[in-house]
This record gives structure tokens, C-alpha cells and sequence, in this order.
């Protein structure tokens, strides 16, 4: 577990267990407020947003995807070789800048990212239910397992959520030149907005049922 996620889960931690007061019952299951829309099913919610970018995205031609994937591949090898020699500084100029600049100057760079991180994130989203994978020290708690497979989405949800959000800004700055309906970019810039949230609070559900019931005498 990364730092990032400890404080993730020191945080889930806080949210599933209520402070005892004189206004909640002595015998409270987390669970019961925390899952609420916010649990197996609910994934369904989130690969539906992605199925919809997916959907209204435009298309990258053959011959730009390949030219796109070629061409971030060889950028990225030259920064990686600048990195090493500037003793791992980030090089302020070189070549491998200049290439980016070039590879981000391209109207369907963007959506060719972004494409790719839907991928990414739907397979991270729909591998939180699969069974079977290496054995875990959970005692076979099937909860617990699901958590740490969330912790594992957060990644490719979050490079989604970033990239989905700087497309949609490039957008808003080429008002003759749109690729989205407003109502289109209304729900995806909604949607983006939202996944990193909603997988949080999936992971608080997850969290609650991992500590059951909780008793105040």
C-alpha cells in the first residue's frame, strides 16, 4: 500500500466509524448508510459513464492512432534518456519536451489519451468484482478483497478523470471548433467530476462491512 492509499484508507477509516454521541443507538451498522447506492451495483453507475465518453468521443483514425502511439512511445524514450543525464531533474528544454509539444499540438491527442485511459479505468473498475487472482491474507473476506482492488482503480480512475478534464477545457477554448454538444460536455465534464468520489465512497461501503456492527457500551 502507497503512501497516498494509507491516508486514503485512515480516512475511509474515519468516515466509516461514527464518534459516539448521545443521539446515535448503542448498536450501529456502518454499512447501512454507507452502501446505499454505493455498492456492488453501483459499479455498474461508473462503467456507464465511461461506456458514454467512449460512446461520443470522436473516433481516432487508423493511421493517426498509429502515428499517435509511435510517436509518444519515441518521446517519451528521449525525455527518459534526458532525465537520466540531467541526473533525474526534469529537464526544463531537450528534445523529448519539444516532441510532447508537438504530439499535445494535435487536435486528437487528447481524445487519443483519453481513450486509452477509458480503457484502462473500465478494466480496473470491472476487475474490483473478479474472482480468483493470488491469494490475499484477508481470511477469505471477500470485502476486504474488493477494497484493496479499489485501491488498485484509483490510478487509471484518476488519469481518466484529469485528462477527460483538460479535453473538456481545451474545448471551452476553441469555440468554432467543437467536437462535443454542449449537453455531451455538460455529462462528461459531470462525470469526471464525480468518479473519483463515487469510487471513494464505494471503498467506505467496502470499509463498513469489514467492520460489521459497531457497539457503544
Amino acid at each position: 500500500m502507497t503512501f497516498t492509499h494509507a491516508i486514503l484508507f485512515v480516512t475511509l477509516l474515519g468516515l466509516a466509524s461514527p464518534v459516539p454521541s448521545a443521539g446515535l443507538p448503542k448498536d450501529y451498522d456502518p454499512a447501512e448508510t454507507r452502501c446505499a447506492g454505493f455498492d456492488d451495483a453501483g459499479l455498474k453507475k461508473f462503467i456507464g459513464q465511461l461506456d458514454y465518453a467512449e460512446l461520443v468521443l470522436p473516433n481516432i483514425p487508423p493511421e493517426e492512432g498509429r502515428y499517435l502511439t509511435a510517436e509518444s512511445a519515441a518521446a517519451k524514450k528521449i525525455y527518459d534518456e534526458e532525465l537520466e543525464q540531467n541526473n533525474w531533474k526534469a529537464p526544463l528544454q531537450g528534445q523529448g519536451n519539444m516532441r510532447y509539444a508537438a504530439l499535445e499540438a494535435r487536435p486528437l491527442y487528447v481524445v487519443w489519451v483519453v481513450r486509452k485511459d477509458i480503457v484502462k479505468a473500465k478494466q480496473a473498475i470491472a476487475g474490483i468484482l473478479e474472482q480468483g487472482g493470488p491469494p490475499r491474507s484477508y481470511r477469505k473476506n471477500q470485502d476486504a478483497e474488493k477494497l484493496e482492488r479499489a485501491t488498485r482503480a484509483l490510478l487509471p480512475v484518476t488519469d481518466y478523470a484529469l485528462h477527460m478534464q483538460d479535453l473538456l477545457t481545451r474545448q471551452n477554448l476553441m469555440p468554432t471548433d467543437r467536437m462535443l454538444t454542449s449537453e455531451q460536455w455538460t455529462r462528461l465534464y459531470s462525470g469526471a467530476l464525480t468518479l473519483n468520489s463515487d469510487l471513494g465512497y464505494y471503498m467506505s461501503c467496502k470499509l463498513a462491512k469489514i467492520m460489521g456492527r459497531q457497539s457503544f457500551e
